[in-house]
């Protein structure tokens, strides 16, 4: 009788793939550091606790005073993205370290570190600093709550 890998009650299977031990669609097996992953950018891959790269630009937004310029918008949704991407090149080395088996530096983390660098400039770029909405007086203030 042949070897019935549907039937068998033990699933020796790896991670991600199917009976026939092809990677599955959807599968993040082979993901190296998720620099270019099309979904860690859209945060189809996100980390436990990350927040959505929506929230963090309303939240970028409204530190900066509400009301940006276009260009600052654009800047603001970058930093969004590259949250997202840092936060899951971190879970990345955690859960694989730093170091090959060989002893070598992984490629993550360079990219962790090439994304952390863009994050520190676009921050300095964007203003560190909350910044208070102009208000010119108590009736306009509470028309905006």
């Amino acid at each position: 009788m042949p070897f019935d890998l549907e039937k068998d009650d033990r699933d020796t299977r790896p991670e991600g793939r199917g009976p026939d031990g092809r990677f599955r669609p959807g599968n993040v097996a082979r993901l190296t550091h998720g620099l270019r992953s099309c979904r860690v950018q859209a945060g189809a891959l996100l980390p436990p606790g990350a927040a959505l790269p929506a929230d963090r630009e309303r939240a970028i937004v409204a530190d900066l005073g509400g009301d940006v310029p276009t260009i600052t918008a654009g800047l603001v949704r970058r930093y969004a993205h590259l949250e997202l991407i840092a936060e899951w090149l971190e879970g990345n080395l955690i859960a694989e370290g730093v170091m090959t088996t060989k002893g070598r530096q992984r490629a993550a983390v360079s990219a962790y570190m090439a994304v952390v660098d863009r994050l520190t400039r676009l921050g300095l770029t964007l203003g560190l600093e909350r910044k208070a909405r102009p208000v010119t007086n108590a009736a306009e203030y509470f028309k905006q709550l």
